[in-house]
């Protein structure tokens, strides 16, 4: 490949990064949440709450096809299963992990008084491990996708991306 990008290959990095910025923001949105006050009342226990479950819905469909579609693709094109995706597969088990941990935080909130403290901690590790993961994704992952993938590959990911309804 000569080290010119077509608009189809910009287009493969591109889809997946602007569901990071989407995710970016849910995630912003709960970091807002929690700092907003020492103790949280219900109402923000529960906007927390559900944004989380968003947060959480959105992440593991983004997982889904970044696993299924790219990751496959991927290692199917180089033959055996590259450090770099070996890498973002363990990441998103401990993005998820780290999920668990603020829905259990959030829980123990509900109790009347309950400083933010702990949740705050929990939240501030998951922005981080989100944001160090995206941005490796993003300067690491998808330019070798964009490389190592035949353009066919490419659309076809595209193709199935926009099938499963990329609403993150």
């Amino acid at each position: 490949m000569n080290g010119q990008q077509t608009d189809g290959e910009e287009r493969l990095g591109h889809l997946f990064s602007s569901e990071h910025a989407s995710l970016e923001q849910s995630m912003e949105k709960l970091k807002q949440l929690v700092y907003q006050s020492r103790i949280m009342n219900a109402q923000t226990v529960e906007e927390f709450r559900l944004t989380i479950a968003q947060l959480v819905d959105s992440l593991q469909e983004h997982h889904r096809r970044e696993e299924e579609l790219l990751f496959v693709a991927l290692t199917e094109s180089l033959g055996y299963t590259a450090q770099p995706v070996q890498m973002m597969m363990e990441e998103h088990r401990q993005l998820v992990s780290q999920l668990s941990k603020l829905r259990e935080e959030t829980v123990c909130c509900q109790c009347a008084g309950r400083e933010t403290t702990r949740l705050r901690e929990v939240t501030t590790t998951l922005y981080r491990l989100l944001h160090d993961h995206f941005h490796k994704e993003e300067k690491l992952l998808f330019p070798m996708a964009e490389h190592v993938l035949d353009q066919a590959k490419k659309a076809a990911i595209m193709e199935a991306v926009k099938e499963t309804g990329r609403g993150v």
